[in-house]
């Protein structure tokens, strides 16, 4: 058959590779963008400066809780597990979601922490982790 690959998988992996998470109009990008940048959420940049369609490129150095003086690791992830916890309290409050069935809180929690204390991470790499562990129903639409 053209196109098709008799290729078998390697040990405990799949023959085909999942693709790129990419920043669109989609629920988990809406969620990030909303939440990150409502004024009565938690106001971390204006739209009137960053579009809907460019945000997936601003990085978490540029939000606003992320400390720009010398500031040590330990901080940094506090700070990080803070705005995880207010970012999924909010998408939680906002949108109708679940978790993924092998997901937990906590891990979810830590996951967007990690991204929250990488000041490299865009938000792209945040909406990924909703797109990747929670569901977001069609009532959302």
């Amino acid at each position: 058959m053209p196109g098709a690959s008799n290729t078998k998988p390697a040990a405990g992996g799949s023959a085909a590779t999942k693709p790129a998470f990419t920043w669109g109009n989609t629920l988990p990008c809406v969620a990030t963008y909303k939440v990150l940048e409502g004024d009565t959420l938690l106001n971390q940049f204006e739209d009137s400066s960053t579009a809907f369609d460019a945000a997936g490129t601003m990085t978490i150095g540029s939000l606003l809780f992320y400390p720009h003086a010398a500031a040590s690791e330990d901080i940094i992830d506090v700070l990080a597990d803070q705005m995880a916890r207010k970012f999924l309290t909010l998408v939680q409050k906002n949108f109708t979601i679940t978790l993924h069935p092998n997901e937990t809180t906590g891990a979810v929690i830590d996951q967007t922490a990690a991204i929250f204390a990488d000041s490299t991470k865009t938000l792209t790499d945040l909406a990924e982790v909703l797109n990747n562990d929670i569901d977001f129903p069609a009532s959302n639409s």
